[in-house]
Formats: C-alpha cells, sequence, structure tokens
C-alpha cells in the first residue's frame, strides 16, 4: 500500500517535486540486485524477500542434499 500511495503522489507531483517522490519510492522498492551488502540496513520489498528466500533456503538444506539427491531443495522464483 506504501509504494501504491507513493505513486499516487508521483502522479500529482510537479516537476521539482517528482525527484524526492522518485527518490522516496526507490528506496521503498530497493535494489535491483539484493544483497547482504546492497541490503544492509533497508526495510525495502526487495530486502525483505531477499531475506526471507535467505531463510526458507537455510530450512530447506538438508544432509542428503550436500550429496546431489535434491531431498529437502526448496524450489525459488528462479529456479
Amino acid at each position: 500500500m506504501q509504494v501504491t500511495a507513493q505513486l499516487d503522489g508521483y502522479a500529482t507531483a510537479t516537476g521539482s517535486c517528482k525527484k524526492e517522490v522518485q527518490r522516496v519510492l526507490l528506496k521503498a522498492v530497493g535494489p535491483a540486485k539484493p544483497s547482504d551488502k546492497t541490503c544492509e540496513n533497508s526495510k525495502s520489498t526487495t530486502c525483505s524477500l531477499y531475506y526471507t528466500e535467505q531463510q526458507f533456503g537455510e530450512v530447506g538444506e538438508t544432509p542428503g542434499e550436500a550429496e546431489g539427491d535434491g531431498v529437502g531443495r526448496l524450489a525459488t522464483a528462479h529456479d
């Protein structure tokens, strides 16, 4: 909802205000390629998704996976 409100603000902003709205919107969305480094101290959308993926990846790891049998493997959006 926050991003929607920001987009509405962008649509009605004047030229000088649009740069500030763009900056705030990009900060809320986050980096295109999130990582531990780019997401440090960030609560952006892409960083939240990145951290969630990291947590689920840890849950899906099993001893058998190390041998390549795929047991416990979680599918991700990029598979």
